[in-house]
């Protein structure tokens, strides 16, 4: 291990220095020293937690124009917060699971971006484990208002994971997963309702990448779940504007899939979608169903 900890604050040494370049080839060797440090037994070192904090902010200037790659960036995020949990204490405070749950959230969603799910979900598990720890500190303290709404603030970071972790399962074709992780999430939308729009807006996108798959059904179901979610709380809800383009996506689905099995549907939806935001492109979908579904002669 101590040559683990020596080659790693090396490493990072060598990446933090201004006239580095060869960016690529520092990230690939601190990431394959940090691949199967899961295997090994914690460990308090006060010199590996100074590196995780040392790359990650690195990461985070990182941001700003296009020094490296996605995927390297999604590297270094890796590395750091794998080195911040095996440094993890017995009982650690509050400070350090809120730094594993930013970290760990925050390089699942780097993964997905880079499109790799797979890798994504060990961080996004991860950071559900740590904000149960922290839900269970936080409940032991008692029931004071900073309590309530800190731990209203651990459910909204968790109802964002769920969702990350519901995207994960989708890409990976996992329809079944999803949707219970993204039921999850709207039974959790009576304590934030704020989180309307956003879930909302996750779902249609989700009929989105099912309807280019050619994935009809789950598409259809998708965005059914989208607008009845705007419908939820329509203080919160993305608008009537948005809403009609919901349903007018899920008419072309049902239009597409089977038309003469689903012309009452497909109708159903375009006419609600006119009667939430009134469009060209509303009623001469409409005209279309119709002449497909030879209503019109």
């Amino acid at each position: 291990m101590e040559l683990i900890v020596s080659t790693v604050k090396g490493l990072t040494e060598n990446l933090l220095q201004k006239q580095t370049t060869d960016y690529d080839q520092v990230i690939e060797k601190l990431f394959s020293e940090v691949s199967g440090l899961e295997d090994f037994p914690k460990i308090t070192n006060p010199q590996l937690e100074e590196c995780a904090i040392q790359l990650w902010n690195w990461a985070v200037t990182k941001n700003v124009g296009t020094t490296i790659s996605k995927n390297l960036k999604a590297k270094v995020r890796h590395v750091a917060c794998s080195l911040l949990y095996c440094c993890e204490p017995e009982n650690p405070t509050e400070g350090v699971i809120r730094k594993q749950i930013l970290m760990a959230s925050k390089t699942g969603r780097t993964w997905l971006d880079c499109k790799n799910p797979q890798m994504a979900d060990n961080f996004l598990r991860l950071a559900v484990k740590s904000l149960e720890t922290l839900y269970a500190q936080l409940t032991s303290r008692g029931d004071g208002a900073d309590i309530t709404s800190s731990k209203g603030d651990v459910e909204k970071d968790l109802l964002r994971i769920l969702s990350c972790q519901a995207e994960s399962a989708l890409i990976q074709g996992n329809n079944h997963d999803a949707v219970v992780y993204m039921q999850r999430c709207k039974d959790m939308l009576q304590r934030l309702p704020k989180d309307t729009a956003y879930l909302s807006i996750m779902c249609y996108n989700f009929g989105i990448d099912t309807y280019n798959l050619k994935k009809f059904e789950e598409s259809a179901f998708w965005l059914s779940q989208s607008y009845e979610i705007g419908k939820i709380n329509v203080k919160y809800a993305p608008g009537s504007e948005v809403q009609a383009k919901v349903l007018r996506l899920l008419a072309s689905v049902y239009l597409e899939w089977d038309c003469q099995r689903f012309q009452e549907k497909a109708l159903n939806a375009v006419s609600l979608a006119n009667k939430e935001f009134t469009s060209t492109s509303g009623l001469y979908l409409k005209i279309r169903i119709l002449v497909r579904c030879g209503g019109l002669r």
